[in-house]
């Protein structure tokens, strides 16, 4: 991969010193490559704040175990499909690294609220990439699979997004995660355009929607929460002068 950048830096740069503009498909693959790659650094550190979070108050409360079940599946689905169509892994590794961090997630979810499904979790999953590295797998077999990832998309993500409505709080949840999830997606969506997998840019279009949504509960809750805690303390200043007041009184 590296090679391939360099090569299309070198044509540009060619392009460029006998005065005239690239071609637009050099740009754009190479601008495709650039972009890729970043998402694969941001994905690094995507659930990152979520997971912290979680471990520094010792608490899963807020989160929707079903909607990181539902998520865990659709990176799997998304990382089978990358790896057996033979895509570059700029374009599919996000979901390779976000499939790690999800695990790390659930596990969380799964020690401190005492969810109980987790070792056979892993089992599944163990068996699943088995399948997939020894060919028992086929994209033929992905295929449907991938037909309905909208769908699971959905289910992953809805049910968040309801639970922080009734809630009016995200819980946990880190802005963080959800602006480069939302970054990511139209990235994503971009560097899909560019290979034409058309399946790939319906399923990225969703998800930039759904964690767009995402991000504004938490900035609106966030911002709400504030406000609250700001006001609470106003009033704990004024209770506390009103106080003292009184005392000189007496």
């Amino acid at each position: 991969m590296p090679t391939t950048i360099v090569t299309l830096i070198e044509t540009s740069l060619q392009s460029l010193l006998k005065g005239e503009i690239p071609p637009t498909e050099i740009i754009a693959e190479l601008l495709s490559l650039v972009l890729g790659n970043c998402v694969l650094l941001g994905a690094c550190v995507t659930k990152l704040p979520l997971i912290f979070n979680i471990y520094r108050s010792r608490s899963a409360a807020g989160l929707n175990l079903p909607s990181l079940l539902f998520e865990l599946i659709a990176l799997l689905i998304s990382s089978t499909y990358g790896f057996m169509k033979g895509l570059k892994f700029s374009s599919y590794g996000d979901s390779v690294i976000l499939t790690l961090q999800c695990l790390v997630t659930i596990s969380l979810v799964h020690r401190f609220g005492k969810v109980p499904l987790y070792p056979l979790l892993l089992v599944a999953v163990g068996i699943y990439a088995y399948a997939v590295f020894n060919g028992y797998l086929t994209l033929t077999a992905v295929l449907p699979l991938l037909g309905v990832k909208n769908i699971i998309v959905l289910g992953a993500l809805v049910p968040q997004i309801i639970q922080n409505f009734r809630n009016k709080s995200t819980g946990p949840l880190s802005s963080v995660t959800y602006l480069l999830n939302t970054v990511g997606c139209m990235v994503r969506v971009f560097t899909s355009f560019q290979e034409r997998d058309y399946n790939l840019i319906r399923d990225y279009m969703l998800s930039l929607i759904l964690n767009f949504t995402l991000l504004l509960q938490i900035i609106i809750y966030g911002y709400r929460h504030s406000v609250k805690t700001v006001e609470v303390k106003a009033r704990g200043g004024e209770e506390k002068e009103v106080e003292k007041e009184a005392k000189k009184t007496k």
